[in-house]
């Protein structure tokens, strides 16, 4: 039930995400600074359902994102929770790194997902997005196509309407103003627009991440505060990626 999107625009990466959740979900706690072992720093906003996150981004550039898969088939017995996923590769420095071990990992016990890597730092992935999609039987690597979206009700109606919308109201003019108009879109319909408000389950927070050649920053809405928290952090290049621009 989220939908995400990107642009690049003036040198600079932009990736915006709507969080959907059923409102009886707990409310989650925005972002803030986190560090590893080894000294690696991200912000990300923390589930405390599960402990796990659906979005981040780290010092070196590399911005993750989660969504449900609703459409593959769950794995018996005892699950992970897929926002562990976005907490543990979030650490990675190097994105050849994060694949390599993503692709390792036993997905065996965790519901279906789709995966989504940024890099624009550290390689093409600025115009090739990977997305990674796990159907609880295989692993799927592609290149995706924004706008991302997820859905357990009517998907193929919901992402026809909000590709539908993204090709008529965003390319035409690709800002970063349009894409956030896109994102605080609701139909008529309020299943099919990517700001969701069904009874059942709403939209319940919008983030924009930024990395230009610099710095990074993450602004994060709480839909029902409207509260905005913003982190920012310098950017620091991976020794791999000077290496390429030296060779590149």
């Amino acid at each position: 039930m989220c939908t995400a999107s990107w642009l690049v625009d003036n040198g600079a990466f932009h990736l915006f995400f709507n969080r959907d959740e059923q409102i009886d979900r707990v409310i989650a706690t925005p972002p803030n600074y986190h560090q590893s072992p080894d000294g690696t720093q991200w912000v990300m906003p923390i589930d405390p359902q599960g402990g796990g996150s659906w979005i981040g981004v780290n010092e070196y550039g590399i911005a993750l994102c989660l969504l449900n898969f609703y459409q593959g088939q769950t794995p018996q017995g005892p699950l992970v929770s897929r926002g562990q996923l976005v907490k543990t590769f979030i650490q990675h420095q190097s994105v050849d790194g994060l694949i390599k071990a993503f692709k390792q990992l036993d997905l065996s016990h965790y519901a279906p997902f789709t995966f989504v890597l940024f890099a624009p730092t550290q390689s093409p992935l600025a115009h090739n997005v990977r997305a990674m999609q796990w159907d609880g039987h295989s692993l799927c690597d592609s290149v995706a196509a924004s706008p991302v979206s997820s859905s357990g009700y009517r998907y193929e109606e919901v992402i026809q309407f909000r590709r539908q919308h993204y090709t008529q109201h965003v390319l035409p003019n690709p800002t970063v103003a349009a894409h956030i108009d896109f994102h605080r879109h609701r139909s008529e319909l309020s299943y099919l627009g990517p700001n969701l408000q069904r009874n059942d389950a709403k939209t319940v927070s919008f983030t924009h991440i930024c990395i230009d050649q610099s710095h990074i920053t993450m602004d994060y809405q709480d839909a029902d505060s409207e509260a905005i928290t913003r982190c920012s952090m310098r950017l620091k290049k991976h020794k791999d990626t000077e290496k390429r621009h030296v060779v590149g």
